[in-house]
């Protein structure tokens, strides 16, 4: 297990999305200054980088557990996504989105609290799984 390995390649994972995320958006909403580009080149410039993030997210499963993989490329997209799409896109997020966010956010720091990869969390984990 080399969770180094494993969060580098999730963060990869987290970018690609991002850029995923944005052409697809434009994709679906084009702006004006997409107007000249052919619509299908977003199209399938965000099917690339979902086909991309895969090949990525599978190496690094080969490096990892898939719950903490998992969990990290979930919260890190959650928060990114929604930094762009705030940002970028001009997305309100209503009182109780903000608030489920958050609380995957924080789900995410408790999850990794008890992470045997990262030596961290003895006093999380039950005593049953406390020497794994």
């Amino acid at each position: 297990m080399n969770t180094g390995w494993v969060f580098g390649l999730v963060l990869v994972c987290v970018v690609l999305e991002i850029l995923a995320e944005v052409v697809l958006n434009i994709w679906a909403k084009p702006t004006e200054a997409s107007q000249n580009i052919p619509r299908g080149l977003f199209l399938v410039s965000g099917l690339v980088l979902y086909c991309l993030i895969g090949l990525v997210y599978g190496n690094a499963l080969k490096h990892g557990e898939v719950t903490l993989a998992n969990a990290m490329w979930q919260c890190l997209a959650l928060l990114t996504v929604t930094a762009v799409g705030v940002s970028v896109f001009g997305d309100r997020p209503s009182t109780g989105q903000w608030a489920g966010i958050g609380i995957a956010a924080l789900g995410f720091v408790v999850m990794l609290s008890g992470s045997k990869e990262l030596g961290t969390g003895k006093w999380f984990r039950p005593p049953a799984f406390a020497n794994e």
